[in-house]
Order: C-alpha cells, then sequence, then structure tokens
C-alpha cells in the first residue's frame, strides 16, 4: 500500500517555536545533568577502589604487626626481659572494633 500522497498532520503545539526551544532546553540540561552524575558515580567508584586497595594494605600490615608482638610476647615469657616486658606494656594492644 503505498501512503506518499498523504502528508503528516501534527498538533497545532508542535509547531510552537517557543514549546519547541523550552523543550529543546530542557533536553540539553537532562543531558548535562546525565553526563555530570555519570561521572560523579565513575570517580566515586574509582575512589572507592583506591580505598578499598588501601584498607587491604593497612589490614595486611595490622595482621603482620599483632603476629609480630604475639612472638615477642611468647618468647618474652620464655626468655624474660625487663626492657622487652616495659616495651610490650606501653604497647597495650587492643582488639579492633570493627
Amino acid at each position: 500500500m503505498d501512503n506518499r500522497h498523504r502528508s503528516a498532520t501534527f498538533c497545532g503545539t508542535m509547531k510552537s517555536e517557543t514549546l519547541n526551544g523550552t523543550l529543546t532546553f530542557v533536553l540539553g540540561v537532562l543531558v548535562v545533568l546525565g553526563v555530570f552524575f555519570a561521572l560523579k558515580v565513575a570517580f566515586a567508584t574509582h575512589e572507592s577502589r583506591m580505598l578499598q586497595g588501601q584498607a587491604l594494605r593497612a589490614n595486611a600490615e595490622l595482621v603482620g604487626v599483632r603476629s609480630l608482638v604475639a612472638d615477642v610476647q611468647a618468647y618474652n615469657q620464655k626468655n624474660p626481659s625487663t626492657e622487652l616486658t616495659r616495651i610490650l606494656q606501653s604497647l597495650e594492644v587492643k582488639p579492633a572494633n570493627h
């Protein structure tokens, strides 16, 4: 079926230049806001991943330090030393609150 001889008809509001301009402006603002928020999410995700890596490294170091303190305490029990006892008492290793 050939419908080329029929032209499309639009309601009167679609021919309004003011409405067209306003809707185009609103669409442009929404596009800019969409790009802004997408970039904000991307940067926040990147920062979160960096902080997670730093937290993992810090936790690994903390585990190593606690292990070292436990080894020193065990050594100090076998071979008592007043200096080591004083150092260990000054450390006061406390469990981490998670």
